[in-house]
């Protein structure tokens, strides 16, 4: 998986968490599937607390061009070469089943990644809670978990925020620029090698009995 879209993919995770913690959003999980009873349950999120917040992440651009407020959308705008290195020696690494090894590439330096976080609304009722939002679950300066592997994670920093409202659509819309910063790229298997099998047995000639051999299993 590329870089960006498993940042971008935990940046969302994490505004989705907090949109489900304030209630402000359906749960995926129970409505996996149920696109009727996804959409009936946001119907009842706008009857109980005025509007329901829609969340475009790494899905397809085509659904950011869509608005329905108040809306969160991340973009990534890149990769920059970071400021750590790494030994790029490859090395061998078990597989999931544990059967044999794979000869992985090491990474040379990190990465930079710069996103953007667009908040859009038409009401100040919208735009304050987007605003708590984004402050609670991206601040300034934070550590955020990896949505597939939430003991490790990755670094991002705030630079600056933009506006780029419509006023003739009434649109409120806040552009705030991200980066994660000195992530590594994930380490892929060397395509020539293939796998290599895992040692199962090593005979050992006794040095005192050279007819003899031990088995070491």
């Amino acid at each position: 998986m590329s870089l960006q879209k498993r940042v971008t993919r935990s940046i969302e995770e994490a505004l989705y968490q907090k949109l489900l913690y304030y209630g402000y959003t359906p749960d995926r999980e129970v409505y996996a599937g149920d696109e009727v009873g996804f959409q009936d349950k946001q119907k009842e999120i706008k009857e109980t607390k005025g509007f329901c917040v829609s969340l475009f992440g790494h899905g397809v651009s085509q659904d950011r061009g869509n608005k329905f407020l108040p809306e969160i959308s991340i973009l990534g705008l890149g990769v920059l070469t970071g400021s750590l290195g790494n030994d790029p020696v490859a090395h061998y690494k078990p597989t999931l089943d544990e059967s044999a090894y794979s000869k992985i590439q090491g990474i040379p330096t990190s990465s930079n990644y710069r996103f953007e976080v667009t908040l859009s609304s038409n009401k100040a009722s919208q735009d304050n809670f987007l605003e708590q939002l984004r402050v609670t679950a991206l601040p300034n300066r934070i550590y955020i978990p990896f949505y597939d592997d939430p003991e490790n994670g990755f670094l991002i920093t705030y630079s600056f925020v933009r506006q780029a409202p419509d006023f003739s659509d009434g649109l409120i819309q806040k552009i705030y620029l991200y980066e994660a910063v000195d992530v590594f790229e994930e380490q892929l298997p060397v395509p020539e090698t293939g796998e290599i099998s895992k040692i199962k047995e090593i005979e050992v000639i006794d040095p005192n009995d050279s007819e003899t051999l031990i088995d070491i299993d």
